[in-house]
């Protein structure tokens, strides 16, 4: 069993896993203690989140002693409830075995690298809406049409026809959406957002970071105009 409760603390992020359990993470790795009337933030993760302390109640411990904490289970109830919540795949009491313990260490590792590009990703892709929709309000006024009966600049079309969407994206996904819907946003629509990208390049356009890196491997962006359809769907 001991082995059993080494892979599954080697294999979770405790700060994922305590924000699965209701606890709400501030800044700086902190969050009120659930386990006193905690005012301010004493609760710590530290170790590469894999542990916890509380520098008011003194609470201390590994993502299963989290668990077991939070739900007022034993610890082996915890270690099962971890296992089947997060799919980690372990056969529990099954003979000591090396190699369960080098592949939740590997898991880990990997869930942490995927988090990072993530993290890069929503703030790259953050800069770049930020950026077209600056760039869009620009245009709007620019290339307005001077008279009745002008001819309207394609510029004052796109502006026209694509802000309030880029403004709604802003709001409703990065500003005001769970993690929930950002990450099945962030999925769904980077071919867009890169589209926008190369839109921006093309444009000569600067936005603070340059070319981030997306989330998931792209081989082809696809040009913006083709991207109409997902624009005028979803305004």
């Amino acid at each position: 069993m001991s082995e059993d409760f080494l892979a599954v603390k080697e294999s979770l992020d405790i700060i994922d896993v305590a924000q699965h359990y209701g606890v709400h993470i501030v800044k700086g790795n902190k969050a009120h203690c659930p386990f006193h009337n905690d005012r301010t933030p004493s609760l710590s993760f530290y170790e590469g989140n894999r542990k916890y302390h509380c520098f008011s109640c003194g609470a201390h411990g590994d993502v299963i002693d989290l668990v077991q904490r939070l739900l007022n289970i034993s610890s082996k109830d915890a270690l099962q409830e971890l296992n089947n919540t997060y799919r980690l795949g372990l056969s529990l009491d099954t003979p000591f075995s090396s190699e369960k313990v080098r592949k939740a260490i590997l898991r880990r590792e990997r869930l942490q690298r995927e988090k990072m590009l993530f993290q890069q990703w929503e703030t790259s892709s953050y800069r770049i809406l930020s950026a077209y929709f600056r760039t869009l309000q620009e245009w709007g006024e620019k290339y307005a049409p001077s008279h009745p009966g002008d001819p309207l600049h394609p510029r004052f079309i796109e502006a026209l026809h694509r802000i309030d969407y880029i403004e709604y994206l802003l709001d409703t996904v990065y500003i005001n959406g769970t993690k929930e819907e950002k990450d099945d946003f962030f999925r769904s629509h980077e071919r867009l957002i890169r589209a926008i990208e190369q839109r921006l390049i093309r444009e000569g356009v600067f936005y603070a970071g340059g070319n981030g890196a997306g989330f998931n491997t792209i081989t082809t962006i696809q040009p913006i105009v083709q991207s109409d359809i997902r624009f005028k769907a979803a305004a």
